[in-house]
């Protein structure tokens, strides 16, 4: 895994999400520009935007609606009062679609990963994992099934493996097993993320508690998008 890529990626995203806020606060129901905590609370929705979208490797994410995502999760996220607030408007977003990130307080250790992330049989799993050369926007949502390519920008590709080993690669390094990265969010939140997942059947492997994603994408489908197309 290529750790600049995820730094790039989060960069990326808070301008986006600049831009975004500004541009279409009226759809966003924004009367006045976003100020103080309202910023810091767009911040960290964005930076957890850009992690899930970009590098959770769930079949939930990557079937996610992300424009509609991202105005739903701007509605939201943007009035939470506090961080304790925050965090659970976050993890009600995000869980249902990448139910093994992990959101805790900054400074304090990162908590224990999900048993699904590391399976005591693997016979007959697949590690499911992305794979990103540059940095780019995909030009709406790209088939999430076995492998997704995005050239809209030639120096752009992005892959979601799932297949075994040596087919469909941009480069040979990938993530491995119970590979996690933790990164702040703002806010005084850190979120642990896993890199790769198993999967089975063509479906990658969730929590047995985990929350369904169907209410989620439910609400999404009523989200107006037309102005995102031409955002990036």
């Amino acid at each position: 895994m290529r750790r600049s890529t995820l730094v790039a990626a989060g960069l990326v995203l808070l301008a986006g999400a600049a831009a975004l806020t500004y541009t279409y606060r009226d759809t966003l129901d924004l009367t006045d520009p976003p100020r103080g905590e309202q910023v810091e609370n767009l911040r960290a929705f964005a930076t957890l935007y850009g992690y899930v979208r970009y590098f959770h490797p769930s079949d939930a994410a990557a079937n996610t609606d992300w424009d509609a995502f991202a105005i739903h999760g701007v509605r939201q996220v943007r009035n939470a009062a506090n961080r304790a607030e925050l965090r659970a408007e976050l993890e009600a977003l995000f869980e249902p679609i990448a139910p093994t990130i992990q959101l805790y307080r900054t400074g304090n250790e990162p908590p224990t990963p999900a048993d699904v992330l590391a399976p005591s049989d693997t016979a007959g799993l697949n590690l499911v994992a992305w794979q990103h050369q540059g940095i780019g926007f995909s030009q709406g949502n790209v088939p999430s099934k076995v492998r997704r390519l995005n050239d809209s920008l030639r120096t752009y590709r992005s892959i979601r493996l799932n297949r075994p080993p040596g087919r469909d690669r941009l480069f040979e390094a990938h993530a491995a097993p119970k590979e996690m990265t933790a990164k702040p969010l703002g806010r005084g939140l850190s979120v642990q993320l896993p890199l790769a997942l198993y999967g089975e059947a063509g479906q990658t492997l969730r929590p047995a508690n985990a929350p369904s994603p169907s209410a989620l994408r439910d609400s999404l489908s009523h989200v107006e998008t037309p102005m995102l197309k031409n955002l990036f």
